[in-house]
């Protein structure tokens, strides 16, 4: 999961001047989020939603939205803060992703047009955690340094980075799926995923994720 740093000037609204603002954000999500918060009603009664103006113009069917975005009741008086305080992000007078040009340049150059300034910066990928650290869920060992110098030793550009973050959780078949296609398409490839697999993908995944070299 990615994180990003967004940074206000107090205002009476806003109670807070800083925030850590983590729904493993990347730029090209926060891009999306804010089309969606934007073009709410007209997002909601699509099927399928193309994103016209972000780079590349994806398009994603209803059901692949953010969860915030497909389980927003205007009608309930709990979400309605919720949408205030996410569209007060784009008036943020700075971004900080864990996240790299090269990896998403084209959305971080998005966003720069679209809050209108400079203040948009990608300084990862940074283990937020350490080699030896833990948050109480996630534990993060040592060993995962061997993956750091398994891609120090590769050629630019010639590994495939898979991850679908911690709202998505795959079938065994979708796993399976994945690697065949990876392996055979790509090559050398690495899969992110939760440690707590849930049951349905936690063999396939740790199987997956011993053959990602």
């Amino acid at each position: 999961m990615s994180k990003s740093l967004v940074i206000r000037k107090p205002r009476p609204s806003l109670q807070t001047s800083t925030k850590l603002y983590d729904p493993h954000c990347h730029g090209v999500f926060l891009g999306i989020m804010n089309y969606c918060w934007a073009k709410l009603e007209t997002v909601k009664g699509l099927g399928v939603v193309d994103f016209v103006g972000l780079p590349r113009s994806p398009s994603f069917k209803q059901e692949h939205l953010p969860s915030g975005i497909c389980m927003y009741q205007e009608s309930d008086p709990d979400c309605r803060p919720c949408k205030g305080r996410l569209v007060a992000n784009k008036l943020s007078h700075g971004f900080i992703f864990n996240s790299f040009e090269s990896l998403e340049g084209d959305y971080l150059g998005f966003l720069k047009r679209e809050v209108g300034h400079e203040g948009v910066y990608a300084v990862g990928p940074v283990n937020l955690l350490g080699p030896d650290s833990t948050d109480g869920v996630i534990p993060v060992r040592s060993s995962s340094g061997n993956v750091f110098e398994w891609l120090d030793g590769c050629p630019d550009a010639s590994v495939l980075y898979v991850c679908f973050g911690s709202q998505k959780s795959l079938s065994k078949k979708q796993m399976e799926a994945l690697g065949r296609w990876a392996r055979k398409e790509h090559g050398p490839f690495h899969l992110g995923r939760e440690k707590q697999a849930r049951p349905q993908q936690s063999r396939s995944s740790a199987g997956e994720h011993r053959r990602v070299r």
